[in-house]
């Protein structure tokens, strides 16, 4: 497991950056990132909303994966 933590700040901006500005206003960013969570062998972070996953870079807080249920 990775010995990175979570730096809260990058994650809150990278989420905001990948939600569409219509819809940001329907979250909780705050509370989504209250319960972020490491994953993939402690390599990337997880936040999930009621209707979407996204998946982030550890290191520099990329999105790696996305799953909505917004389609």
């Amino acid at each position: 497991m990775s010995t990175e933590s979570i730096d809260y700040n990058s994650l809150y901006h990278a989420v905001a950056n990948n939600l569409d500005d219509s819809i940001i206003e329907k979250y909780d960013l705050d509370g989504l990132l209250r319960t972020a969570t490491l994953c993939w062998d402690g390599t990337g972070v997880m936040v999930s909303g009621s209707d979407f996953s996204m998946v982030f870079d550890l290191v520099n807080y990329d999105l790696l994966d996305y799953t909505g249920f917004d389609a």
